[in-house]
């Protein structure tokens, strides 16, 4: 009886239905205690690998923002080189095209041809909301600007320029909108109003710059050689430009003032001419809209609507589809709607930013190979890493692992098993070491 007793209590003590299951991992067998009996590994190894896993998370984490951080950097330096003018988006085209497009007789009974400030205004407002999007992020709206611009036409009498001495004097006149968002006056007062027809007189504002240079004042009278009427090659009568206001401009580094530098200052554009020749540019007002296409509109004139970019909140990843999506406006009409939609055919669009930006994208792909390689290279050590650590535990654990599998475990359930003790310490050493990738990386773009 008493013998029986004792196979009994043996085989209690070593795998019966009531003995506790055997965890391995721990040295000369002894069941694992805390941390071990949670996670199946001892503390030491547990804090080991969740370092390995923080590291390689990390890295994995803090290095591509470090990257994308000094490649936004890199762009906007580049682009910053650029002026005013090149971080623009330009639609153009000339008068007799785009009001040809819009069903009007443009050489017929002058003024039947002429565009209104309300055409002009909601082409402005429609480019602006067909340019603005994705990537493409334009300036407010109020930054936008457009002009009518006539060819160059001699000045008939020089002295009415006191400055000009014997040089031979050239001007074109130009209506922008907005003007006296950009100018400020200083004499006389802005242009006023002229009929719609035919004017012989254009009140105009020009430059402190080019009054100086030429001698004018509010009250000056400067004629000008008539445009020629198309086809017939004959001149219409003369005009007189009157100035009646002097402005400075409100920031001249503005795309308004540098696009067309010589509305500003006047240039000597031919030092061998004989006489040589000063190009100068005078402004007329709103109210002179009609006018001006009735006097100019028949030898043609310039058309252009500016869309400052804003180009500050571009992150590096963006240059590729910044450059896209500017390709795309210069090679596809825009897309008009309503009254003036006849007219897209019309626009011609261009920026000269798509340079810069391939330039970067040149350079950036060039970088790029270098640093695959280092990817790739991490990417291996830290996969072989990991593996190492997976198999040391395993090595570990292996005396837990061939009991379950003596009493029936299933190789998924094996799996499972070791995964979720693994997991316990690698998840939150992972979330750590996002954190930490984010923390020390501070204003760098997410990956």
């Amino acid at each position: 009886m008493s013998s029986t007793r004792a196979r009994s209590g043996a085989r209690g003590a070593n795998g019966g239905t009531g003995s506790p299951p055997v965890t391995g991992g721990s040295p000369g067998g002894s069941p694992p205690r805390g941390l071990a009996r949670l996670w199946g590994m001892s503390a030491m190894a547990t804090v080991a690998l969740a370092a390995l896993v923080a590291g390689c998370v990390l890295a994995a984490t803090a290095g591509p923002r470090v990257v994308l951080a000094a490649r936004t950097r890199a762009l906007h330096q580049t682009l910053a080189a650029t002026t005013p003018l090149a971080r623009t988006i330009i639609a153009a085209t000339e008068w007799s095209t785009i009001t040809s497009d819009l069903d009007n007789d443009s050489f017929g009974s002058l003024g039947s041809a002429n565009l209104t400030a309300g055409q002009l205004g909601e082409v402005t407002s429609q480019l602006h909301s067909d340019f603005d999007r994705g990537v493409v992020k334009l300036a407010p709206a109020d930054a936008d600007w457009m002009s009518m611009t006539t060819l160059l036409h001699t000045v008939t009498n020089t002295s009415a320029l006191p400055g000009a001495g014997t040089f031979e004097v050239q001007f074109e006149v130009s209506y922008r909108q907005p003007f006296t968002q950009y100018t400020r006056l200083v004499a006389g007062h802005y242009p006023g109003t002229a009929p719609a027809s035919v004017s012989p007189v254009l009140q105009v504002a020009v430059s402190s710059q080019t009054a100086r240079q030429f001698g004018l004042h509010p009250g000056s009278k400067v004629p000008i050689t008539p445009p020629k009427i198309a086809f017939s090659g004959s001149l219409a009568k003369g005009i007189t430009l009157e100035v009646t206001g002097i402005v400075v401009p409100r920031d001249a580094s503005s795309t308004f003032w540098t696009d067309d530098p010589v509305v500003l200052t006047p240039d000597l554009s031919c030092v061998d001419c004989v006489p040589s020749i000063w190009i100068a540019g005078a402004f007329v007002g709103p109210g002179e809209l009609g006018a001006l296409q009735s006097d100019f509109g028949p030898e043609d004139m310039a058309l252009q609507w500016v869309f400052p970019v804003d180009v500050g909140s571009t992150g590096g990843q963006q240059a590729q589809p910044l450059y896209s999506a500017l390709n795309e406006d210069s090679t596809q009409a825009p897309p008009l709607t309503g009254g003036i939609a006849a007219a897209s055919s019309a626009l011609t669009v261009s920026s000269a930013l798509l340079q810069p930006v391939g330039t970067f994208l040149d350079t950036a792909a060039e970088v790029d190979t270098l640093l695959w390689l280092l990817y790739v290279s991490l990417a291996v050590a830290g996969v072989v890493a990991l593996l190492l650590a997976a198999r040391m535990v395993a090595i570990r654990r292996s005396a837990e692992l061939a009991v379950r599998r003596a009493r029936g475990a299933s190789l998924p359930q094996i799996a499972i098993a070791a995964a979720g003790g693994a997991a316990l310490a690698c998840v939150p050493a992972a979330l750590l070491g996002v954190v930490l990738g984010v923390l020390i990386t501070p204003g760098a773009e997410p990956a």
